[in-house]
């Protein structure tokens, strides 16, 4: 996914980017993993740090709750909550990538 993808999802009513990373670090008031990144989020951009995907122990909350808290993300930051499109955002690849399998599991398709 390239840069115009994302800016062109942060101002599509169908869209909602979500930002995989902690709460902190979308707000821009913990440090970045990486030296040199600036803090904060991109304007319009929605949170929902990887954790909360998690259940007890770690292990992957079921498909069913996953929907629920994918769409309250969505929704919740002045999107349907049936929002038709998502695009996920970490900064990197990893956190974006378990995003992205989160969301296959839970039925819901998008970047």
């Amino acid at each position: 996914m390239d840069a115009g993808t994302v800016a062109a999802a942060l101002v599509d009513p169908a869209a909602a980017v979500l930002d995989a990373r902690t709460a902190g670090r979308y707000a821009g008031t913990a440090p970045e993993s990486r030296p040199g990144l600036r803090g904060g989020h991109m304007p319009g951009a929605a949170n929902l740090p990887f954790g909360e995907l998690q259940g007890d122990g770690g292990a992957m909350r079921p498909a069913d709750e996953l929907r629920t808290v994918f769409e309250a993300a969505a929704g919740g930051h002045g999107r349907r909550p049936r929002t038709e499109r998502r695009v996920t955002h970490a900064r990197g690849a990893v956190t974006g990538g378990r995003r992205a399998g989160r969301r296959a599991v839970s039925g819901r398709t998008g970047r």
